[in-house]
Parts: C-alpha cells; sequence; structure tokens
C-alpha cells in the first residue's frame, strides 16, 4: 500500500483551516464587543434624551411662573420649585466636578424626581443622572450628565451634548 493512495485531508490543510476559523472568530468577537459598548452608550444616550425631555418642560414651566420676578429673587423661586416641586437636589459644592459652569444651577435628579417624572424605571442607585439648567432658563443649554460615565471607544463620557457628539460621529 502506498501513501499517495491515501485519501483525505493533510496535517497542512487541517492547521490551515483552524488557523482561518480562529481569525475570523477573533474578528467577530471584537467587533462584538464594541457593537456591544455602542448599543449600551445609546440605551443610556436615549435615557438621557428622555429625561432632558421631561425636565425641558419644567424649565418652561418654572421660567413661565417666574419671569417677572429680578434676578435674584428669581434664582431663589426657581431652585424653591425645583427642589421642592419637582424634587430635584442643588448640588452646592462643585468643586469636585469637572463639568462645572458658573451659568448654570446643578441638580441630582432623585428616585423621587424621577418617579415624579414618570420614569422611575431609569432609577439605579448606582448611576446618578445630574441635569444642567442654566441661570437664564435658555432650554438649549439644558444638559443632562452621567455621574459614573459612559464608555465608549477608549474614553468617558459625561454629558449627553459631549456622548451625542461622539456616537453621531460613528
Amino acid at each position: 500500500m502506498k501513501f499517495s493512495d491515501q485519501k483525505g485531508i493533510t496535517l497542512i490543510a487541517l492547521v490551515t483551516t483552524i488557523i482561518v476559523l480562529f481569525i475570523i472568530s477573533s474578528i467577530s468577537i471584537i467587533e462584538g464587543t464594541k457593537m456591544i459598548e455602542k448599543a449600551k452608550a445609546q440605551t443610556i444616550e436615549t435615557n438621557m434624551y428622555t429625561i432632558k425631555g421631561k425636565v425641558i418642560r419644567y424649565v418652561e414651566d418654572v421660567e413661565a411662573k417666574n419671569w417677572k420676578k429680578s434676578s435674584n429673587d428669581k434664582e431663589t423661586a426657581n431652585n424653591q420649585q425645583y427642589t421642592g416641586n419637582y424634587n430635584f437636589e442643588k448640588i452646592n459644592d462643585l468643586s469636585g466636578y469637572s463639568w462645572n459652569t458658573g451659568d448654570s444651577v446643578f441638580y441630582i435628579l432623585t428616585e423621587n424626581a424621577l418617579k415624579k417624572m414618570d420614569l422611575e424605571d431609569l432609577y439605579d442607585e448606582h448611576h446618578t443622572y445630574i441635569v444642567q439648567i442654566p441661570k437664564d432658563g435658555d432650554t438649549q443649554k439644558v444638559d443632562i450628565i452621567y455621574e459614573s460615565g459612559v464608555k465608549y471607544n477608549k474614553a468617558s463620557y459625561y454629558k449627553l451634548s459631549d456622548l451625542r457628539n461622539v456616537l453621531q460621529s460613528d
């Protein structure tokens, strides 16, 4: 019996096939991980947009009630309405936050605030949403901050405006 009469695949063909399958599977895993990361980021972005829509409605309501007041009285009245009527929790010390801007007021959305907005499903004790409301009441400048950050493309994004820009560019 000669070796040339045997039929079947050679060891080289088998190893080549295994290497090709390994390369294909590693590419699939890498791309799959990227897709999962992007899906998570998009889910948080959607939640942030939902919150922003409700907050804008509140800002418009508060501004309508207090538009005639002087700037100091207006700021006090606005704070009372956000904390009292809507259960927002004002952040008084912004020294530990990098996104601090002097022309805005920042509020933590508590569990009660999200319930009042009918968004209790978005509450998570490990991840906090923060609302940035401009002192001038300009609803175009309202922003939502995800305090723990959204990890995407090896970076962390906190503000909805930043996350939106990076997701739109992909």
